[in-house]
């Protein structure tokens, strides 16, 4: 006698339901396998090359701040001494070298001969051609006693080129000097000239005077 319908999809129902309790039972498929956790992973088994582009970046860090300077090195050896440079073009004032002259040496007697116009007498220094007198003075005959003279006349003569000095003695022992000019190369001016008389008026005039 046949079976009704609603018996045989009854039937089926609860043959469907056995095969999943079986199913989940046996552990199911390979899908459905178990969850991997750190513990599962060996240390050192896993290289960034197995990570994927956004593992990578999600374990790249913020830049920290930036560090403080190191402390300054050692001294570094000294290097080689450098080559010798060329020599430089002379100086503008090469040319006005300073030429110091002498002049004629002077006696003059002493208040104890008598005195006299050997008391007073004039010594006159000149520069060499084409310089032109920067300064001068006098100084005492090495050997000689010291000088205890008045000067009447110590300057630049009228030409410019030369120094005249007169002194009268006025201690009792002869004494000796000269008249010393400095001189530079160039031309008089016309200050210079006529800015003095010549050595023997010079003379002339002191003695005169006295």
């Amino acid at each position: 006698m046949p079976r009704p319908a609603d018996a045989d999809a009854g039937r089926m129902k609860r043959v469907a339901i056995a095969a999943l309790c079986i199913f989940a039972l046996t552990g199911g498929v390979a899908s459905a396998g178990k969850l991997l956790t750190g513990k599962d992973i060996k240390d050192g088994s896993i290289h960034a090359a197995d990570l994927s582009k956004r593992a990578k970046s999600s374990l790249a860090g913020r830049r920290g701040p930036r560090g403080l300077p190191g402390q300054a090195g050692p001294q570094g050896p000294q290097g080689a001494t450098g080559a010798q440079g060329a020599p430089g073009r002379d100086g503008a004032n090469a040319a006005a070298a300073v030429v110091p002259v002498n002049g004629v040496h002077v006696t003059l007697c002493g208040t104890g001969g008598g005195g006299g116009g050997c008391l007073i007498d004039a010594s006159e220094a000149t520069c060499p051609a084409g310089h032109v007198a920067t300064g001068g003075g006098w100084e005492s005959t090495p050997g000689k006693p010291a000088l205890t003279a008045t000067v009447g006349f110590n300057s630049r003569n009228a030409a410019g080129d030369g120094w005249i000095v007169a002194m009268a003695n006025n201690g009792p022992a002869e004494i000796e000097f000269y008249a010393v000019v400095q001189c530079v190369k160039g031309a008089t001016t016309a200050q210079a000239l006529g800015s003095a008389p010549s050595r023997a008026a010079l003379v002339r005039a002191l003695r005169a005077a006295r």
